[in-house]
């Protein structure tokens, strides 16, 4: 099934890249990232609650390049590379001790935009990601001691570092090129398993983002 996912796509990419003028561009913003934890019994419940409950959503960013591979007059297939910073932060004993977990990850998003028109106008569109965390850093910091700050072992911790999604995205483009758009990307697979950390995690956050296109 993955093999026809992807010649579907490369399919696709090579059929339109004939046919039409493919359009590049870049795109920065800010984003909010944060987990959502899911348990599947009594303790793993109780452990995902409490991560639920004490998480706030932690600042990021994202950015990448994109291009638009117009598939009919107002359909565009976009295809992305773009780095994310994705992960979560919470805050326990009323704010007294705090800790956050900060992901870097290559994503891929591929994307089927409706828009306006090529040249100025709204968009929209939905689409598939797969992303990979380079790396990661852990900050804890507990009542008055200074703040600590750790590598992620992924394999120690028993982190994937794969991450499977789907994103939405809404946003305006400008005559001279200049985007403006918003965006949520949710994780459909977890990287963590009952087994290894006592609950599921899966990554989400929402961005804001400025582009441009050539």
């Amino acid at each position: 099934m993955k093999k026809v996912i992807i010649l579907s796509i490369v399919s696709i990419c090579a059929i339109a890249g004939a046919n039409a003028q493919i359009r590049f561009g870049v795109k920065g913003g800010f984003s909010l990232a944060s987990q959502q934890f899911k348990g599947n019994d009594d303790a793993s419940d109780a452990a995902a609650k409490n991560l639920n409950d004490n998480k706030k959503a932690l600042p990021t960013f994202h950015g990448g390049v994109t291009a638009d591979i117009p598939l009919s007059e107002n359909l565009v297939l976009q295809p992305a590379l773009q780095f994310a910073q994705k992960g979560a932060k919470f805050e326990f004993n009323g704010g007294v001790d705090k800790s956050r977990t900060v992901y870097n990850v290559l994503e891929l998003p591929v994307n089927i935009l409706y828009r306006q028109s090529s040249d100025a106008g709204f968009y929209g569109g939905v689409g598939p990601y797969i992303g990979y965390a380079l790396n990661g850093k852990t900050f804890n910091k507990i009542g008055d001691a200074p703040e600590t700050t750790d590598d992620v072992n992924f394999d120690k911790a028993n982190i994937n570092r794969l991450d499977v999604g789907a994103n939405a995205m809404i946003g305006y483009q400008l005559p001279m090129g200049v985007t403006i758009g918003a965006n949520y990307s949710m994780g459909l697979s977890s990287i963590t398993t009952v087994k290894d950390a006592g609950f599921l995690t899966k990554n989400n956050y929402l961005g804001i983002s400025v582009g441009y296109k050539f």
